[in-house]
């Protein structure tokens, strides 16, 4: 709500610049607690102007991002290509050529391992892994062909903290790297308990049958998106598709810290959709003292929700969203604004007491004079008036 608010009617004439406008909301027939809207700066026969006005609809979304778009980073990869020749790669130990078996082959690389190994297409990324650390994502891209048998595996390694992949990616086009295709796999470091030497690779891993077939086009860019908007814990995943999704085993919070604090006893508005997963009601934890929750009822599948509530004394800074063990579902394009008009609100005036006091409040007062003048001086009259409030 901008900091004007224009009423249908002439104020009263009461109302100065000064006074305190207060407002209720107006819930199911009734007034919620009165909440302060700001000080009245400004005045017209049908408007006011506050110096601080916290309702915010039609002014904008408290979330952001909540379309949870990634943003992923060029390449860490050197030449990924293969345009020209194979330099950058190895077979594992710096300053090594290529492994026997693994050939350049004229913009791609070309494998013909038929039998067990521990053979790799290796590259150190030490200058871009350095900072790395366990919780960081990013999206490994590359594409086979000529396929003829066996299986590939793969790992990312930051200084301490690694993922395998297929088996540990968090997503992935591809449940296996075994076929033609363009694979993509959206891969979190310390899926794997320990580092290994700043590098990425594809290769065997001496239990597969061997692999033969090409490979090209490996790009490794590391999401910058999600962690600075949101905290998903351990138990939501974000999706490369610009998805969140709720892993089961563990209950969990998607959180996200607000830049604008919500305001206890008012009222507001989550809209999200649910674009996967088939199990578990979505909840809210920002409704009262004691981190009581707002059951949002997934009842029909992959839609858009809406849900109002009133905002308690907990998690006024952040918006909570959780999912119990047994859920799996997968939102999208999360947003949290104020639904409130000044059609929906009863709006009060109040004097700033501290401003307005006309008389003296007390059972007992005493009081002295003293004439600090030299010359004469005379008391014309002393009166006092006496309410009676209570007895």
């Amino acid at each position: 709500m901008a900091d004007r608010i224009n009423f249908s009617k002439k104020i009263n004439d009461s109302v100065q610049v000064g006074d305190e406008l207060w407002y209720s909301n107006v819930i199911a027939g009734s007034l919620g607690s009165p909440l302060l809207s700001g000080t009245i700066n400004n005045i017209g026969d049908k408007w006011v102007k506050v110096d601080n006005a916290p309702l915010t609809a039609g002014s904008g979304d408290f979330i952001t991002n909540g379309g949870f778009d990634p943003d992923f980073d060029t390449s860490i990869i050197t030449n990924g290509d293969f345009a020209t020749d194979a330099v950058n790669w190895n077979d594992g130990i710096l300053g090594n050529p290529l492994p026997t078996g693994i050939t350049w082959n004229n913009g791609g690389i070309d494998f013909d391992l038929t039998s067990a190994s521990w053979t790799k297409l290796n590259q150190y990324i030490t200058s871009a892994m350095v900072s790395a650390v366990a919780g960081d994502q990013y999206l490994v891209r590359f594409d086979i062909t000529n396929y003829s048998q066996g299986q590939l595996i793969g790992r990312l390694s930051g200084p301490s903290d690694s993922v395998l992949f297929p088996v540990d990616a968090t997503t992935s086009s591809h449940a296996s790297i075994n076929g033609n295709g363009n694979y993509e796999y959206l891969v979190t470091l310390g899926d794997s308990s320990f580092g290994h030497a700043n590098r990425f690779y594809l290769g065997l891993d001496n239990t597969s049958t061997g692999f033969v077939g090409s490979v090209d086009n490996i790009s490794v860019q590391k999401n910058l998106a999600t962690t600075a908007n949101w905290d998903p814990g351990t138990n939501w995943v974000f999706n490369n598709d610009g998805t969140f999704e709720h892993t089961t085993g563990t209950a969990g919070y998607l959180d996200q810290n607000l830049t604008t604090s919500l305001i206890e006893g008012e009222i507001y508005r989550i809209t999200f959709d649910v674009v996967g997963g088939t199990t578990g009601n979505i909840l809210l934890a920002n409704h009262a003292p004691g981190g009581d929750n707002v059951t949002i009822v997934i009842d029909s599948g992959n839609v858009t929700y809406t849900q109002d509530w009133v905002q308690g004394a907990n998690n006024t800074n952040k918006i909570r969203i959780y999912q119990d063990s047994s859920g799996d579902r997968i939102i999208d394009n999360v947003s949290v604004i104020d639904p409130s008009t000044a059609q929906e609100l009863f709006f009060m005036f109040r004097k700033p007491v501290e401003e307005n006091i006309s008389s003296l409040k007390g059972y007992y007062a005493e009081s002295t004079f003293t004439n600090s003048s030299t010359s004469k001086q005379e008391i014309f009259a002393v009166g006092s008036e006496v309410t009676m409030s209570s007895k």
